[in-house]
C-alpha cells in the first residue's frame, strides 16, 4: 500500500536494571564483567523473534508461514557453511569470545581454532531453532527456549527473569524521515 513502517524489535532492559545497576559501591561506573556492555548482566531481553513475528503476521500476507520463514536459519545452522577467510581470522583474534566457556567452546572451539574452508556448524542453535519453528515465537519467550536463557542469567548473576521474557513486545513505529540533497531518507526513531 506504499506505508513505510519501523518495526522495533531492539532489545529491552529487564525489570531489575535500574538506575544505578552498573556502579559500584561507591558510585563508580563497573567497567569489564558486570558492566553495561560486558557480560550477562549487560544483556537485554531479546527481541528478533518477536519482531520478526510481528513482521510477518501484519506484513507477510500469507507468503510464508513462521516455519518456512525460519527454516533456512534452521538449515544452515545443522549443515553449517564453509569458513572464510576473514570469519577464521577474526575469530582467532577475538578475545571477548575466549572469556567465557560456552562461545570459547563454540566459536573458538577451546583453541582449536577453525580454518579458511572448515564446515562451521552449530548444532545448538539448530535444536533452537528447531523448537521454534515447530512451537512458534512463543517457545522463545516462554517455552524451553525462555527458561534455558533464564537459568543460565540466574547461573551467571543475568537480570533476566522468565516475566521479563514473557513481557517482551516489539513495538510499530512511525519512521523519521527527511530529505537529503532532494532524496527522501527514512530512517528507524530513536
Amino acid at each position: 500500500d506504499g506505508k513505510t513502517t519501523a518495526i522495533d524489535y531492539r532489545e529491552m532492559a529487564p525489570a531489575a536494571a535500574h538506575r544505578n545497576v552498573y556502579l559500584d559501591r561507591d558510585g563508580n561506573l563497573i567497567k569489564g564483567e558486570g558492566s553495561s556492555t560486558v557480560g550477562y548482566r549487560a544483556s537485554g531481553v531479546p527481541g528478533t523473534i518477536a519482531g520478526m513475528d510481528l513482521a510477518l503476521r501484519k506484513y507477510g500476507s500469507g507468503r510464508l508461514t513462521w516455519a518456512q520463514l525460519v527454516e533456512p536459519a534452521r538449515r544452515l545452522a545443522v549443515q553449517g557453511f564453509p569458513m572464510g577467510y576473514s570469519l577464521a581470522r577474526s575469530l582467532r583474534g577475538n578475545d571477548y569470545l575466549s572469556k567465557y566457556p560456552e562461545t570459547r567452546r563454540i566459536f573458538l572451539r577451546n583453541g582449536n581454532y577453525y580454518s579458511e574452508g572448515e564446515i562451521f556448524r552449530q548444532p545448538e542453535l539448530a535444536a533452537t531453532l528447531t523448537r521454534i519453528q515447530r512451537s512458534g515465537p512463543k517457545e522463545f519467550y516462554q517455552g524451553l527456549t525462555a527458561k534455558l536463557i533464564v537459568a543460565d542469567m540466574k547461573r551467571h548473576n543475568g537480570l533476566i527473569t522468565m516475566d521479563d521474557m514473557r513481557g517482551y513486545v516489539a513495538k510499530e513505529r512511525e519512521p523519521l524521515r527527511g530529505t537529503y540533497r532532494g532524496h527522501e531518507v527514512i530512517s528507524m526513531p530513536p
